[in-house]
Parts: C-alpha cells; structure tokens; sequence
C-alpha cells in the first residue's frame, strides 16, 4: 500500500504529460518585430510610397509570399543569400520581395501532381519605403520536377534560388561601376507616348554634357536633348525633322552634329539653341566622332573623312573603316586588310594593333578603345595584338553552372577599355584587365550606351528610353 501511494504522483505526471494538445495550453506566437512587420507591409502593397532614389545596396532582407496564399510575407528558409543578407529588416537597406507562382507541369505515376516554380520580385529601398521603378528585375524560373510520369517524386521541382542570388550579387555590388543617377528627359518628351528608345548618344570630350537623341515611333522628328552630367538635368531641348541615326558633340558642347534617315547629309547644330551651322554633305554614315581639337571625323564604312565642323571644310580623306582617337589625343583609323583590321595612327603611321577574324559589316557593332588594344565586336573580345579572340561569356540565370554566350546589344569605348551589354548585363574589360567584369543594370534590354572620352562615365539607354549615368571603378 505504501509503494502504491508513492507511484500515485508519477501517475498523474504521466497523465498530464499524456494529455491531448487541445488540452495542452498552447504558447502564444511571437509577435513579428515593427521592423518585420513594415517591411511585410511593403511587400504586400509596394507602389504606394515614392519611387526610390539611388541604387539598389547591401545588405538586403528577403521576404517571401505565395501568390494564391492569404498569409503574410515571411521569411523563407530555402533562400539564403550568403554574404548578401542582414539578420533582420532594421539592419538591411534593400528588401527583396519573392512572389511565387506554380505552374503544373504534369503528374507522377502514383497520381501526384507536379509544379514549376516561378518568382517574381520587387526591390524596395528601406529608408525611403520606395520601390525601384525602372529596375525592370528578371521573373526566375525554377526546374521542372524530374521523372514526369515515369516515378514518384517531389511536387514541386527545384527553387530557383542559386540564379536569383547569382542576380542580386550583380545587382548590388557596384565594384565594376557605380551608379550616380538616372537622367529624365524633360517633360515635353518623357510626356509623349510618340518617343521610344534613345537612337543615339555622345558625351562631350571634356565629359561634361551628354547629348542623345530619342526616336520618334511615327518616325518623323526626333527630340535632342542635350543633359548637364553633374547635375543630371536637360540643358536645352531642340528637334530636327529626321530620325536620328548617328550624332557626335563637341568637346566643348557648342557644336553638335546629327544625321539620320532623310537627312541627306549631316547638320552641324549649335549646341546650345539647336539652330543649323553648317550641312556637311554625306550620302552614307556609319559613325561620327569629334576629336579633342574639333576636328569631326564621319565614316561610311570604307572611308574616313575628316571636317573642319565649324566652317564645313573638308580636312582629308582616309580609305578606312572606322575612326578613333587615341588615348593622346592623335587619330587613329582601322583598315581591313587580308583578312585583319589594322589600327593606324594617320599621321605618323604608326601600326598600333592587328586584329584577325574580326566580324564585318553593318549590323556588327564594334568599338576599339583608345589605347587601341582593346576591341570588342558582336559576340567576341579581342585584347591583344595578335591573340585569339575570347568568346563573350554574359551571366546567366539559369541553373547552369557556365555562363551564356551572347552578341553584344550596345557598345562603347574608352580612353583603355571597352564596354558591352546583353540581357540587361554590362562588361567592362580593359588591355590592363582583359577578363570581362559585369555589372546589372536593372534592365531587360540596353540598347545604347556612351562612355566619357576619359573612361570614367557610362551612360546607358535601355528599350524604354531610360538614361541612367554610372562611374565606372
């Protein structure tokens, strides 16, 4: 009887342990932190604050959401972004919201359906709760569920996580270029829906204005625009009665010249009222650049004139393909020769480069930098005398563990380097540094670009007509 006594307090303890969980009293959940829950609320509703200024930065904070789910936005453990992320929202700058859908894309033999993956994603900029509205970000896509109809597996196939970090490490690093601001058009041109991308851009050679012209959907005329660079803002606006095809600026920014279909010729421009100066007859224009002395240089694609713009007298004429002006400020010419381009100075002679295999004609574009050792063209980059051209390996966000080749969409040159795009990604590769480096610009497509003569700035000009200025490293 007395051992029966004894055993009764570890009964009873065993019973409550026992006890079901309705019974059980349950610990009430954690109340998500103010920081967590605003930056929740973000997610949820992005576009009712200002749009953001600046750059998207480290450390940034994801949250996570399924489109057809009634929940909040959480964290989601699948997802790290090593390097990238803070411990929580107060110490982040940038949020990263993560949408998911599914699409079924079949179903297993033992009656299991399978899904795709799909992310969408928003980036926000924490201190002034903005969203980032002409960062056009890429949806990622996972993997298909393996062995469709043929055994049993998971539901839902692989996450795309390692090509959505692989992107925010792009986007946010800014040790290739940094970026300064975006340029707007003024408001009688960024206020039409005639305007579409810009056709063609210059900056001055001492890399304080840039000047770019925008196309006209009608195809009529076209808006010049000529941009401060320090402050970013439109210093005057003007048009002429053609699509701009090609335009240069002077080093100073008083002369502009601009040609394009049906122009007949190129029209020297006064830089800042727009008004004619001179027309410099010209039946067929590849290219137009002014030298540091003024000198404007105008290529057909076989030979390479040379203008004395403010009085439209005709300097010399060269059998060449293109122009460049050297780091020193001397006259460079490419000729084609035997199957190699040949980078000449004019007035000494002087061989500076050889290149062989390098893609011809009109569609290509190429562009050689000051230096001269340096020369990207289509999908290839040349960066010696003499050396085998490298193929062009753009980022790619997919699953795939190589990168992806790509023909280059814009291109530009600098004082010692040249810079390319594809798909939204910008390579900057020198003589001193020839292995691409790459940036993201927040944008699907980049469909023209212009670097200072000192290699110091880019401009870049997406599908939608945005202009936005970074400061190369």
């Amino acid at each position: 009887m007395q051992s029966g006594k004894r055993l009764l307090p570890v009964a009873f303890s065993l019973m409550a342990a026992l006890a079901s969980p309705a019974q059980q009293k349950k610990p009430a959940a954690a109340a998500p932190s103010p920081a967590l829950a605003a930056a929740a609320n973000l997610c949820a509703n992005p576009y009712t604050a200002s749009y953001a200024p600046g750059w998207p930065e480290v450390p940034v904070y994801i949250l996570y959401h399924h489109q057809d789910s009634t929940g909040p936005w959480v964290r989601n453990p699948a997802i790290a972004a090593p390097g990238l992320e803070a411990s929580s929202p107060a110490g982040a700058r940038t949020l990263v919201c993560v949408e998911e859908s599914r699409e079924e894309k079949g179903e297993y033999d033992d009656g299991t359906k399978a899904y795709q993956a799909h992310w969408k994603i928003i980036v926000v900029d924490l201190a002034s709760r903005g969203t980032w509205s002409a960062l056009m970000a890429p949806n990622f896509d996972g993997d298909v569920p393996p062995f469709l109809k043929e055994h049993s597996g998971p539901g839902v196939g692989k996450l795309p996580v390692q090509p959505l970090v692989r992107y925010l490490r792009l986007l946010t690093g800014q040790k290739v270029a940094r970026f300064r601001m975006r340029l707007d058009w003024p408001s009688e041109v960024s206020g039409s829906i005639d305007y579409d991308e810009a056709s063609a851009m210059a900056v001055s050679g001492d890399g304080s204005k840039l000047v770019a012209a925008r196309r006209s959907r009608s195809g009529n005329a076209s808006p010049v625009v000529v941009f401060d660079l320090a402050s970013g803002k439109p210093l005057s606006t003007f048009r002429v009665d053609y699509p701009v095809d090609h335009l240069a600026v002077s080093p100073s920014g008083n002369l502009i010249a601009t040609e394009g279909a049906f122009s007949h010729g190129i029209d020297i421009l006064d830089g800042a009222t727009g008004n004619p100066v001179h027309k410099i007859d010209a039946s067929s224009v590849n290219s137009l650049l002014f030298g540091p002395d003024g000198t404007l240089a105008v290529s057909d694609g076989r030979t390479v004139a040379l203008w004395d713009a403010a009085v439209s007298r005709l300097i010399r004429t060269v059998p060449a393909e293109q122009a460049v002006v050297s780091s020193a400020g001397a006259w460079m010419v490419a000729v084609r020769s035997a199957g190699a381009l040949t980078i000449s100075e004019i007035d000494s002679g002087r061989k500076v480069a050889s290149y062989t295999g390098v893609p011809s004609g009109p569609q290509t574009k190429y562009a050689l930098s000051g230096d001269g050792v340096t020369l990207v063209a289509g999908a290839q980059l040349f960066t010696a005398s003499g050396a085998q051209p490298r193929n062009i390996e753009f980022p790619s966000l997919t699953f795939e563990d190589s990168d992806s080749y790509g023909v280059s969409e814009a291109v530009a040159a600098t004082r010692n380097g040249v810079a390319f795009a594809h798909n939204g990604f910008v390579g900057v590769a020198t003589g001193a540094n020839p292995q691409p480096r790459f940036f993201a610009n927040g944008n699907s497509y980049i469909r023209n670009m212009a670097a200072s003569p000192q290699g110091d700035l880019l401009v870049l000009a997406d599908i939608e007509g945005d202009l936005s200025l970074w400061e190369l490293e």
